[in-house]
């Protein structure tokens, strides 16, 4: 009772993000001529980013509209908003927000950083606030108002913690080094931009060809009998993160196209659970674009190419809250 709210109070790995809304600035906006609207402009962007950081699991800290513009301050790491992945979050969060703002016709800059920093409560019990402090925090600011940064600039760790991630789609291009306020020497930087589909499927994923020879083989019966009689089915590839299930399953691609049987992929991450049946968007996708494209020769034909496929589904474990993945116990084994 006597600490208050000081227990909040510790050091914690953060990814921190900087968010500077350029247009609504002063820089843009005199405070004399406000046009008609601001407000109003001011809330959509406002709700845009929430949005975002909703949707990839990040903390509001703070949102500013003063004299150095409209700024938004926000991290991923802290508790309740703790995951595996968090820079990987952080700047799939930035390159949305970038392209929503953008598309509301707005002007953005944004900075990303990684590293310890102080979380803790500032204020008293009549006025008070959870935020973050240290040097990964001013970097992110500093990011933000760089010169060389047109869009999102990211530091070093959080290039280095999000491209080890399958799930951030993401390619990061090399600046000369900077030279920010606070940080001796040259600061490395990075510009980060969205894959395209095409690139994003050519990561490298290889299936190691003397390793699990056991599920080889099923998967290789499965496929046999889908070509020999036609007859489909479900295997569910299901396991702890690192065990090779995506491998797996590039081995179960690699035989089927063998086999002159069709595949339709779709995968997700922890990032996108809040979006119901998203993994079957990618797969209808592609469905419907190859009935589009056979709907000229033929829509008997293409009907028929669309029965009697074999899915194969690979379980995604939910994070815990260390940080981990735990294997899913409701569904089936291989076979």
């Amino acid at each position: 009772r006597t600490a208050g709210m000081n227990w909040l109070a510790d050091f914690r790995l953060a990814t921190i993000l900087f968010v500077r809304i350029t247009t609504l600035s002063p820089d843009y906006v005199s405070p004399g001529m406000f046009p008609a609207g601001i407000v109003a402009q001011t809330q959509t962007a406002f709700g845009a980013i929430r949005a975002e950081l909703a949707r990839f699991g990040g903390m509001l800290a703070r949102f500013n509209v003063d004299d150095k513009g409209t700024i938004l301050f926000a991290a991923f790491g802290p508790p309740p908003h703790q995951h595996e992945d968090d820079a990987s979050r952080a700047v799939l969060c930035a390159v949305a927000t970038l392209e929503r703002l953008r598309s509301l016709g707005h002007e953005v800059r944004i900075g990303v950083t990684t590293g310890t920093v102080f979380c803790g409560t500032v204020g008293n019990a009549e006025r008070g606030e959870y935020t973050f402090y240290g040097t990964t925090v001013n970097m992110a600011a500093r990011l933000m108002t760089s010169g060389e940064n047109d869009g999102i600039l990211v530091d070093e760790t959080t290039r280095r913690d999000a491209a080890a991630e399958d799930s951030c789609l993401v390619d990061f291009e090399p600046l000369p080094p900077l030279s920010l306020k606070g940080h001796d020497g040259a600061f490395a930087a990075f510009r980060p931009s969205r894959r395209t589909a095409d690139e994003s499927g050519r990561r490298g994923w290889r299936a190691a060809a003397n390793t699990r020879r056991d599920e080889r083989s099923r998967l290789r019966a499965k496929l046999d009998s889908l070509a020999g009689s036609g007859r489909g089915g479900l295997l569910v590839v299901q396991g702890e993160a690192g065990m090779g299930k995506t491998s797996l399953l590039r081995e179960a691609e690699r035989m089927a196209v063998s086999l002159s049987a069709s595949v339709l992929k779709g995968s997700c991450s922890a990032i996108d659970e809040a979006t119901p049946l998203h993994v079957f968007g990618f797969v209808m996708r592609q469905l419907l674009d190859g009935l589009s494209h056979a709907f000229l020769g033929g829509f008997d034909g293409a009907l028929g190419g669309a029965g009697g496929r074999l899915g194969l589904a690979q379980s995604l474990a939910p994070s815990n809250p260390r940080g981990g993945r735990r294997a899913r116990t409701d569904s089936p084994p291989l076979g």
